[in-house]
């Protein structure tokens, strides 16, 4: 059987003396003896540090690792899916952040490429607030986009959209269609923000939203929203 003085194991697992020696004391990673009493690692060893490694990555503490691994019991199962849940929950919150910087970086990329570019009005003009205004009270009066009322309704946002959307080139418009398909998984705080824009609660503005996503749908030339 293969065995290795410390140094040597902490070579090999890319872990430090001191960690190895910490784990020791702990009983969580306990090698065997020389009569000399110097540690002696084995390949054992080694999946037992890497199945530490994988706990302690997931953020479980030390003292719950060794419980773990020195028990097969329903409560280390418990634990362990404890642990997945919080990080499922960890993993929208990530996702959020992400989308809210994804927004902010292409409001920065769309500010630096219009720089000195002469275009049409900014996207939260009078025109616009109205349109969105009209269409949060046309799903209030539960108005459907294939209604008369509806298409007029999308008429009007084709004809702004239309005009926004001139002279933005192929890159720009993917990125645009990205941003608002992610819109659902946008933080609270930015969904406000882009409501308060509009002059427009939260609730009203996703409604809003959903409205134009079903008139996109229903007429398939009405194209993304520009930059919502």
């Amino acid at each position: 059987m293969q065995t290795y003085r410390v140094t040597e194991f902490a070579t090999l697992t890319g872990v430090t003396v001191k960690t190895l020696h910490h784990y020791d004391r702990l009983g969580l990673l306990k090698p065997k003896r020389t009569v000399s009493r110097y540690r002696l690692y084995a390949d054992s060893d080694r999946d037992r540090l890497e199945q530490i490694a994988a706990l302690k990555f997931i953020g479980l503490p030390l003292t719950q690792i060794k419980a773990l691994l020195d028990t097969k019991s329903p409560d280390a199962a418990g634990a362990l899916r404890a642990q997945r849940r919080a990080l499922e929950d960890q993993k929208v919150r990530l996702e959020r952040a992400l989308n809210a910087l994804d927004w902010e970086l292409h409001e920065a990329e769309r500010m630096t490429q219009s720089a000195g570019v002469v275009r049409a009005p900014d996207r939260f003009n009078d025109a616009r607030i109205s349109l969105y205004h009209d269409i949060a009270a046309a799903v209030d009066a539960g108005v459907s986009v294939t209604s008369d009322d509806g298409r007029a309704l999308t008429a009007r946002w084709r004809a702004i959209v239309d005009d926004e959307m001139q002279g933005v080139d192929g890159v720009a418009k993917t990125r645009i269609t990205e941003v608002w398909a992610g819109r659902k998984m946008w933080p609270p705080s930015l969904k406000r923000y882009v409501a308060g824009l509009y002059r427009l609660e939260r609730f009203a503005w996703e409604r809003v939203a959903e409205f134009i996503d079903e008139a996109r749908t229903a007429v398939p030339s009405l194209p993304v929203p520009s930059r919502d």
